[in-house]
Parts: C-alpha cells; sequence; structure tokens
C-alpha cells in the first residue's frame, strides 16, 4: 500500500500489558523520532512484560540491569494501566496515535488530497449499496453517528468509555468502527488497514481500492454498527465471526434486486445506478388544478 514506509517511521507501540512488545526490536521508547532502544541488546526474545513487577510498576532494578540510564529514564516516564489492556500500535506524533493520512500524505508526497475528497464525494453517492447505508457512511465521515465521545459531547451521557473494552478506552467513532480489538479479524478478513482518522481512511479506501472491494468495506462498517448496537442496547450475541459473509451477501442480495428491478423498468440494457431526472412538459400544455 502507498504510504506504507511513510507510516512505519511514526508508529509506536502503547505500553498494555507488554505481552507483545521485543524490548529491543519494537518500537515502543518516546523518543523525539525513533522509538527504538540504544542499550545494547543482551536478549532479542525479551518482552517488555518482564520488566513489569507484580505491582503493576516498573520493576526498577531490572530497568537498571539490562538499560542504559537514558532508556530507563523514558520507560519510567511511561504510564502503566491500572487494567488489564493489551499492547497497541498507533501513530505516534498525533493525538490518541491517530494518523491523519490526508495530512501525511499530502506532506510525504507531490499528490495533494484535494482530488481525492472531490473523487470521494461524487463516488460516494454512486455506491451500489442502499440509500440508508449512504446516509450511514455520510454520518461516519462527519463523526456525527452516536457513539460514547460525542454522546458525552452533547451531555447525553456522563462517561465517554467503550463498555466492550472493560471501560479503558474511549469509544469514539473510529474505535467503534475500526480499532476495537476484537475487530481485527473482521478487517484482516476483508482488507489491511492502518491507523487513521475514519474520515481519512474512508477517503483512503475509496482511493486504492477496486470499488467492489469498497462496496465490501461500506457494508461491513454497516454490519458493524448493527451488531454493536444489538449487543450494547439488545444484549444479543456478536455476531462478528460471521460479520463479512453477512455483509457480502446484503451487497450482492441489493445488488442483484436493483438489477432486477432495473430489467423491468427500463429494459436489459440499462445501468443500475442510472439516475432518473425529471423532464418539463411540452410547453403549451394547458393543466387545471381544482
Amino acid at each position: 500500500m502507498w504510504g506504507k514506509d511513510l507510516l512505519k517511521k511514526g508508529l509506536r507501540f502503547s505500553v498494555g500489558d507488554g505481552r507483545h512488545i521485543r524490548a529491543f526490536r519494537d518500537p515502543w521508547l518516546p523518543r523525539p523520532t525513533r522509538f527504538m532502544s540504544i542499550s545494547p541488546e543482551p536478549n532479542e526474545y525479551l518482552f517488555v512484560d518482564s520488566l513489569i513487577g507484580d505491582g503493576g510498576q516498573w520493576d526498577l532494578p531490572k530497568l537498571q540491569q539490562v538499560f542504559l540510564p537514558d532508556d530507563v529514564e523514558l520507560i519510567l516516564s511511561i504510564t502503566l494501566s491500572s487494567h488489564v489492556v493489551e499492547d497497541r500500535l498507533g501513530w505516534h506524533y498525533d493525538r490518541d496515535d491517530c494518523f491523519t493520512l490526508a495530512l501525511q500524505l499530502a506532506r510525504g508526497s507531490d499528490v495533494g488530497c484535494s482530488s481525492k475528497l472531490a473523487g470521494w464525494w461524487n463516488g460516494m453517492w454512486n455506491l451500489e449499496v442502499s440509500p440508508k447505508v449512504k446516509v450511514f457512511l455520510w454520518r461516519l465521515y462527519h463523526d456525527a453517528v452516536p457513539v460514547a465521545t460525542n454522546l458525552i459531547r452533547r451531555k447525553i451521557v456522563m462517561d465517554p468509555w467503550c463498555l466492550a473494552c472493560g471501560g479503558v478506552v474511549p469509544e469514539t467513532t473510529a474505535h467503534a468502527m475500526v480499532f476495537y480489538p476484537r475487530l481485527q479479524m473482521v478487517w484482516e478478513e476483508v482488507s489491511s488497514c492502518v491507523h487513521g482518522t475514519l474520515a481519512d481512511l474512508l477517503v483512503v479506501f475509496f482511493d486504492v481500492l477496486q470499488l467492489e472491494l469498497f462496496q465490501e468495506v461500506v457494508m461491513v462498517l454497516w454490519w458493524i454498527w448493527f451488531d454493536r448496537n444489538a449487543c450494547v442496547f439488545g444484549g444479543a450475541q456478536s455476531q462478528l465471526a460471521f460479520l463479512v459473509s453477512l455483509a457480502r451477501n446484503a451487497l450482492a442480495e441489493y445488488i442483484g434486486n436493483q438489477k432486477r428491478v432495473c430489467v423491468l423498468t427500463c429494459g436489459s440494457g440499462c445501468s443500475s445506478n442510472k439516475i432518473e431526472r425529471w423532464v418539463a412538459p411540452p410547453s403549451g400544455l394547458g393543466v387545471r388544478f381544482r
């Protein structure tokens, strides 16, 4: 994927339980540029969880034994969570570890993003998905869905946390739709994705994916939101394991129905997304209203 090398330069692990971060091989130290340890490497299989004591705090004697003073100071500046959370790979430089793709790609290449945005809006409304899904996609782009962080700004709820994550991560739109840990198996089945604001991701996905695959991504987003609401408000069991197949089947059914309707009304040569426009009646035609 284009921008991959640029992306890698700014990725850094946020320490959770430390079980998935190699202390000398992975980027996790909060330096201004390079996030690797500068200490001599004693063991490439040393993981960060082995540096955390039983009380959930850094094991200072072990840190001083293994790392140079500069590394020790940086490690101690990392606050450990009081809850058990997984390690997370995110963009170091932006707020909430979000990678603003449009900005960085504009900096990293000669091609700006204005043409991508123009193509996005034209293409989005012409997708072969139902109108309600298009409206939902518009709301996702504008961060106008009722996740906890949006509801708290409107003083509807008092707590911004994601209940599904145990109340330790804010439920933003991007978190609910893409970065919620259990969704990774869904996105791995559809397409690889990177960290970013959801609006940026939608524009980039539209630009780099084939139309059929992008429509599939849109339907997956729709079903993720449906599944989230069914679990939060209806107490239903999550259907994430079947979500991609549900989205694909729904998309195929909608396109098939549209083609059948089109054949019946327009003939076999019409396009399923053709827009019928109003035509004025002939001039001089008298119309009487009562």
